[in-house]
């Protein structure tokens, strides 16, 4: 072959190469450009026309729950399993389509008052799909656990009030006689969002703070919390809270209607630090219950943390065993803890009684083993950006003193 005729083949193959390469570039261009903005809905008059935003590559955190619904009559729960509690649903762009993953979320905390060991929530993947705009995907595998099947559809997202809508500052009120207002700025970088401050009038340490604003749902709140070591405001003191005002809503058959905005923001307790509150005995006791638990969690992972630094294992193996170790850490509430709590707020509201203040203690108990995963987590990821200079002992270490500091600053 002469070498005219060779450069000649040799660029025809380029230029084909090239416009293949030009058409696979023009064809995602068209892909992209064509991509709307969807969301998965949930068909069904219980589920109002809920909407969850489908995500972009790589995040899947984003979900969308909802509690199963139309029991199957001939259906009976299995003995020694936890319940299926809630549907999660998860969606991502795959190409022109949609991924959508179905998790079903065990969880045998509840009902919180009944006898046994509790866990918590375990979520088991039982589905997944690829759908398009416009098509519905039916969930049938929910019968194997006793749930009519969830039908979801791919639709154009629903259009929202814009977050960045000013909204009238609302009226801060104050009854206590412990704190008074002294100021709450907007902050201009960010709209919606302020800074209340708030001095400590009393001659007591406040370790705890909750203030709210009214909606139509009921009320949405913002709590601060120190501790008798670390407290927010010593006497004389002030303390400056953020918090954000956003623009909910609802929809309706004339499409989606914002709430109004609140009128006023209500400091409504103050905890000190000898027990003592002014205020609401519901969030006084809700506070203290839920720090309880933290402190009975953090003592458990504690004892676990100092047993691994004597372990013989790998490095691997180790950190493997110490997270399985401290997610099985049960959750159930022991009676006496409640009774105490109970004691110590006698006015707490007879019709939240027990069973609420076990779910808060409860709730504390998961929020400590989320902790304490969380430092794992954080030594794992330390272990990955520099495996030749990392010192396992010393950073279980560090995680181990930071977890006490935590647990005495709850005494």
């Amino acid at each position: 072959m002469s070498q005219s005729i060779l450069t000649i083949f040799t660029a025809s193959i380029v230029l084909g190469l090239l416009c293949a390469f030009s058409s696979l570039v023009a064809q995602e261009s068209r892909i992209k450009s064509a991509k709307k903005n969807l969301a998965i809905e949930i068909v069904g008059e219980e589920a109002s026309g809920i909407q969850s935003p489908v995500l972009e590559l790589p995040s899947e955190g984003g979900f969308i729950e909802t509690s199963p619904h139309g029991r199957l009559s001939n259906w009976k729960q299995p003995e020694e399993t936890a319940p299926l509690t809630r549907i999660r649903i998860r969606s991502t762009y795959e190409g022109a389509a949609v991924r959508i993953k179905i998790g079903a979320v065990f969880d045998d905390s509840e009902p919180s008052d009944a006898p046994g060991p509790k866990y918590g929530e375990r979520e088991q993947a039982i589905a997944s799909y690829l759908a398009r705009e416009g098509e519905t995907v039916t969930v049938s595998e929910l019968a194997e656990y006793g749930v009519e099947p969830l039908k979801l559809k791919l639709v154009v997202a629903e259009a929202r009030v814009d977050d960045e809508t000013l909204l009238p500052t609302p009226q801060v009120v104050c009854n206590l006689k412990a704190v008074e207002a002294v100021s709450f700025i907007s902050e201009s970088a960010r709209p919606n969002s302020y800074r209340l401050t708030v001095r400590n009038l009393s001659s007591k340490v406040i370790t705890a703070l909750d203030v709210y604003l009214p909606d139509e749902g009921g009320r949405s709140s913002t709590s601060a919390q120190g501790t008798p070591a670390r407290p927010l405001m010593t006497p004389g003191a002030t303390y400056e809270i953020p918090i954000s005002i956003s623009s909910g809503g609802r929809r309706t058959p004339q499409g989606y209607v914002p709430d109004p905005p609140p009128q006023k923001l209500v400091i409504a307790t103050v905890v000190f630090d000898d027990g003592t509150y002014e205020g609401e005995t519901e969030t006084a006791a809700d506070i203290t219950a839920r720090q309880k638990g933290r402190q009975i969690q953090l003592a458990r992972v504690l004892s676990i943390m100092r047993n691994a630094l004597d372990a013989p294992e790998t490095i691997a193996v180790a950190l493997e065993k110490l997270k399985t170790q401290i997610s099985t850490l049960r959750i159930d509430v022991d009676a006496s803890v409640v009774d105490e709590l109970l004691t110590r707020f006698p006015k707490y509201p007879q019709e939240r009684g027990r069973k609420w203040l076990t779910v808060v203690v409860m709730n504390g108990l998961k929020q400590g083993r989320e902790e304490a995963l969380f430092r794992i987590k954080d030594i794992e990821e330390m272990r990955a950006r520099r495996p030749e200079n990392f010192d396992f002992k010393q950073a279980l270490r560090a995680a181990q003193e930071q977890l006490e500091q935590r647990s005495a600053n709850l005494d």
